[in-house]
């Protein structure tokens, strides 16, 4: 019986001697991915039965999650959304969400032949380039149902306008 005891502390002190914390994200669940691209990480969990969040307030921005992975975000504005920037670009997308056509409609201040459009996914990857003077109409018939970006921009004036598309 003493071997079976000393078995069992010997395998508990192995198990909590490798439970080391490391500054990597780490978490326990069903299934889970870590999708990395130039622009940007995303990070998703399946199967975690709990939620709590622990943070020290001596030390700021420092905490704790346990449950559903809680990502930070830091997100900066870099564009100028003043009334006056977007009056002098005004551009109107529509419908949204749509299930097939996206129309793309550019204020008469505009010059279209200098306006640019990309598709981009929610990774981040840009999925299509196009102009807009060339194709105002866009056939959303072959991305499968998700969200998406519709970065529209003028390369003369350098304004931009970012919108979020629900394809259905």
């Amino acid at each position: 019986m003493k071997k079976v005891y000393m078995l069992l502390i010997v395998a508990l002190s192995a198990t909590y001697g490798i439970a080391q914390v490391s500054g990597q994200h780490e978490v326990i669940g069903s299934a889970g991915k870590e999708l990395i691209t130039n622009q940007g990480t995303i990070n998703f969990t399946v199967g975690e039965v709990s939620i709590e969040t622990n943070s020290a307030d001596t030390l700021e921005g420092i905490g704790m999650t346990q449950g559903f992975q809680q990502t930070y975000f830091q997100i900066e504005d870099v564009t100028d959304v003043s009334e006056q920037s977007i009056k002098d670009f005004n551009v109107r997308v529509w419908p949204n969400p749509t299930v097939r056509f996206l129309n793309i409609e550019l204020g008469e201040s505009i010059e279209a032949e200098y306006v640019q459009a990309e598709i981009i996914d929610v990774s981040g990857v840009k999925i299509e380039m196009f102009n807009v003077a060339e194709n105002p109409k866009i056939d959303l018939n072959i991305y499968p149902v998700s969200s998406y970006f519709l970065r529209i921009y003028d390369t003369k004036s350098m304004h931009m306008r970012l919108f979020k598309i629900i394809k259905l």
